[in-house]
């Protein structure tokens, strides 16, 4: 049987919703024949409750898929040693550190679709969230896209990383791009835990950081 990546990404991403702590670095998926091990790499020890965060996460990929094994493992990684990764892992989630790697989309995606939409939000997120963003969701209507972000405070003028204004902008541009006449546009709120964020619309999540009172998903 093979596993296709874009269901790998997409039912990844959303068990990913609401779990990731700011202790981890990156998630990857090895797909293996009949087998898939997510890799959580995470800068400090896991705590028992990251531990039982990522097993979550691992059932509930597990859930859409048939016959396939789904393991994970928690792997110890300290900055600045890279995430490895091979030709057989796919990336789904990795945090801003400083120097964020740009990832492209080789080709096109033909449709605007739920899954293309997510795949490619995914790729223009990688190395790019940072720990005061709190979610990311998007809308679509035909290939009108819109992104929002939704940060826990305000940047300061004064702040030392100026990244976070870059980062809507950049994210939108990724990924109108890897649709053929995509137009669209970004919102970015700020709204303070643990104070609830609404989901705009018929928008979906792509991203949420894990926190006690966590937001609807």
């Amino acid at each position: 049987m093979t596993i296709s990546r874009t269901d790998v990404i997409c039912a990844s991403q959303v068990a990913l919703l609401g779990f990731v702590t700011s202790n981890l670095r990156a998630l990857t998926v090895s797909i293996l024949p009949q087998e898939l091990m997510l890799n959580f790499y995470y800068e400090n020890k896991p705590t028992e409750e990251e531990i039982k965060l990522s097993q979550v996460v691992s059932k509930k990929v597990a859930s859409g898929f048939n016959n396939i094994l789904v393991k994970e493992q928690q792997i110890l990684l300290p900055q600045p040693q890279p995430v490895p990764v091979k030709k057989k892992d796919q990336w789904i989630y990795q945090r801003f550190e400083g120097n964020p790697r740009p990832f492209k989309i080789q080709t096109l995606f033909k449709d605007i679709t739920l899954k293309s939409v997510r795949c490619a939000l995914q790729f223009a997120l990688l190395g790019s969230v940072t720990p005061n963003l709190r979610a990311v969701s998007i809308g679509f209507i035909e290939k009108d896209l819109t992104i929002n972000f939704y940060y826990d405070k305000k940047r300061q003028n004064n702040s030392q990383d100026p990244y976070e204004e870059h980062l809507p902008p950049r994210t939108y541009f990724n990924t109108v791009s890897s649709f053929d006449g995509a137009t669209g546009k970004v919102n970015c709120f700020v709204i303070p835990e643990p104070e609830k964020i609404p989901l705009q619309g018929d928008s979906i999540w792509v991203y949420i950081r894990y926190e006690k009172t966590p937001s609807d998903s």
